[in-house]
């Protein structure tokens, strides 16, 4: 693609100051960390190796333009994860790293609807409002077969807070459109792009940041501080969200029968089956209470093993059940929306085994509880 065509990609060049103010750090030779927060494709999915992966070919890019500075590389993609789990793992697996720049995407795995609005936001939000203060750029990735994608919501709000902004599907899909070349070519399977797709997404991305690069080059830098709005496009109402794992058992109010505390290390962001909790009979439960308004529970599921099932009672009300199996080939860090309540109050939580299959080769796994 050459330039005019990675042009059509610029939705919004945004505020350029904090991104001027990383420039700045890195010529100054001090240490610097890039972090990269999203779903299987930031993770690296259908690369051939990690190194190909557009993530990595945008550290590159930093890394060619100051190739003496020390600059941090943080892969923090998770496979089939939304921004609803992003903005409730954001401090483990971004701001921990005291981040000076964050590249956000989750506009294939969030639905173009007002709750992932509200989730995206949120994790804006709670990201721009870091004390690093990090500079963050946000991208659209686009199924390649039919341009599906959740850019109208994510855009709405990046725009707000005048991020900088790149569509796939204003690009690369639209380039397929044109008949210039096949989604085949970028995708093995119409979303998860190959080494030359993983290349062109880069191609898009960097494409910007030499735009605002090229200004910092000529001296037009940003002079007035970048500013959080404090209105919001939403009511960025899971800003506050919590993730709880195995330190639910440290809780004054938890009680168990018959599990398993995960206390294994987990290596990275990606190394996601980690610190839950295994259920390891039919008679296992775990209970609990706590505050919250919305209740979501993270879980297992397998694509090739038979799972058992569990139920989730809230005040002694059945209010679903979890199923550990999955129709799809590979294994999912499922996330269940389990009840909202218009105020945020303290409730009991049970958790117990509902059904083990004769068949049943595994333990149902919890990973975690995640509230706001």
């Amino acid at each position: 693609m050459v330039r005019s065509d990675l042009d059509r990609g610029i939705v919004n060049v945004g505020n350029m100051y904090r991104f001027h103010k990383v420039f700045e750090r890195l010529d100054a030779g001090k240490e610097t960390t890039i972090v990269f927060l999203g779903g299987s494709i930031t993770q690296d999915c259908n690369a051939s190796m990690h190194e190909l992966c557009y993530a990595f070919r945008t550290y590159d890019w930093f890394r060619r333009k100051f190739p003496s500075a020390k600059i941090n590389y943080v892969n923090a993609g998770i496979g089939g994860t939304t921004s609803q789990f992003g903005v409730a793992r954001v401090e483990d697996d971004v701001l921990s790293h005291d981040p000076d720049a964050v590249f956000v995407e989750f506009s294939v795995n969030d639905s173009n609807n007002k709750k992932f609005e509200e989730t995206y936001e949120s994790l804006l939000r709670k990201i721009l409002l870091y004390k690093t203060e990090p500079a963050v750029f946000t991208f659209n990735n686009v199924q390649y077969d039919d341009g599906v994608n959740a850019q109208d919501v994510h855009n709405e709000v990046a725009r707000h807070y005048s991020l900088p902004i790149v569509s796939m599907k204003d690009s690369i899909y639209r380039e397929i459109l044109l008949g210039h070349f096949t989604s085949e070519d970028v995708s093995t399977d119409n979303l998860h792009p190959n080494d030359v797709g993983h290349g062109l997404l880069a191609d898009v991305i960097c494409n910007l940041l030499e735009t605002i690069f090229d200004q910092y080059a000529l001296g037009n830098i940003e002079s007035q501080p970048y500013a959080v709005p404090d209105a919001t496009v939403t009511e960025a109402g899971y800003a506050d969200s919590k993730r709880i794992r195995n330190e639910m058992t440290l809780l004054g109010s938890f009680t168990s029968k018959d599990v398993t505390v995960d206390d294994r290390v987990q290596n990275g962001a990606r190394d996601c089956f980690k610190k839950g909790i295994f259920f390891n009979s039919e008679d296992s439960y775990v209970s609990l209470k706590l505050t919250f308004k919305k209740l979501s529970l993270q879980y297992l599921k397998k694509f090739a093993e038979r799972m058992p099932l569990a139920a989730v009672y809230v005040d002694g009300k059945k209010m679903a059940v979890l199923d550990g199996n999955f129709d799809e080939n590979w294994d999912c860090l499922y996330l269940h929306d389990i009840c909202c309540f218009e105020t945020e109050e303290e409730h009991s939580i049970r958790i117990e085994t509902d059904n083990i299959p004769a068949d049943c080769t595994q333990k149902f796994y919890l990973v975690s509880i995640i509230t706001c």
